[in-house]
């Protein structure tokens, strides 16, 4: 069988492109479980210490393979790495049960600059119904004792998920995408991915991968009606189920983005998200970013990332 190949994310650093538009190409990849399967969450994050066990697991996944398909079986799912969106960091013991079920697998970790990675982040967390400010949202409990911030910053230095993944499955199995590498030159993700893996890359390369951001009055707006009215706390299955004035308050939302996002383009000025988050990390993943590069080989500097000359080890 064809080793697995494992996706855990990081949230934000194109997972969604590479379900919809790599880990689709057939020729070279299978995953009969879907796209972005929760029995990964399941087994791998949720089940209880007592009760997971590696072989049922396995079992899980390769008794939907087919013993001569010598595709590539794929496990993708951005919250294997953690979810930031709430408060979930559990890449310990994700990649040890990981390990026990497939110790044969090769790794795929996404990665982004981190301070545009916070942005991206508190976004989306306005956009799940969030009504905190970025500030309260980081401070929260920093530097209590005994407590830690919902949005902990030890998760985004990336060398330390890297080493962890690299001890348990060799670093030769190990590999590292920053999604500006995709931004800047598609081509090139696509294949580092495909060396990777000894595939061979025939197909055209996947052109749709940029999503437009969203602009930050926009964000500011939601979050006060985030505040006044706020997201029902039981979210039905389907989002028709939603209450009336529930589908009205997010169908106006979506409505304002456009013309606020014209707005901002005839206007443009600094973004004070982007200056409170300067403010509130400065170069303290540097160090990270430096250990990061050195383990990879990857010339993050050139890719934006703050990285020191001489890290610590």
């Amino acid at each position: 069988m064809t080793p697995f190949l494992i996706n855990i994310g990081y949230p934000k650093t194109a997972t969604s492109f590479l379900q919809k538009l790599v880990f689709t190409n057939t020729r070279i990849f299978t995953q009969p479980w879907g796209s972005m399967p929760t029995q990964a969450i399941e087994q791998f994050a949720l089940a209880h210490p007592r009760r997971f066990d590696a072989a049922t697991t396995r079992a899980i996944f390769t008794d939907q393979l087919d013993k001569d398909d010598t595709r590539v079986p794929v496990i993708s799912h951005e919250s294997l790495s953690g979810n930031p969106f709430y408060a979930q960091y559990h890449m310990d013991i994700v990649a040890r049960r990981m390990h026990a079920a497939f110790p044969e697998a090769r790794i795929l970790i996404g990665i982004r600059e981190q301070r545009s990675m916070l942005r991206s982040i508190y976004f989306q967390y306005v956009r799940e119904g969030g009504g905190q400010s970025l500030t309260e949202v980081l401070q929260t409990n920093l530097g209590r004792t005994g407590y830690r911030p919902p949005l902990r910053m030890e998760h985004f230095e990336y060398d330390l998920t890297i080493r962890h993944y690299a001890r348990l499955f060799g670093a030769e199995n190990i590999l590292v995408l920053p999604v500006e590498q995709l931004k800047y030159d598609t081509s090139a993700y696509i294949a580092s991915l495909a060396s990777f893996l000894g595939a061979d890359w025939k197909e055209p390369v996947p052109e749709d991968v940029v999503y437009g951001s969203r602009p930050e009055t926009a964000m500011r707006l939601e979050r006060v009606v985030n505040r006044i009215l706020p997201k029902p706390a039981v979210r039905p299955k389907t989002y028709s189920r939603n209450p009336l004035w529930f589908r009205i308050r997010q169908n106006l939302l979506r409505k304002v983005e456009k013309p606020l996002a014209r707005l901002e383009a005839r206007a443009p000025r600094a973004s004070a998200i982007d200056t409170e988050i300067e403010a509130f990390i400065g170069e303290s993943f540097a160090a990270s970013n430096a250990r990061t590069a050195a383990m990879t080989g990857l010339d993050l500097t050139a890719l934006g990332y703050p990285v020191t000359s001489d890290p610590p080890v």
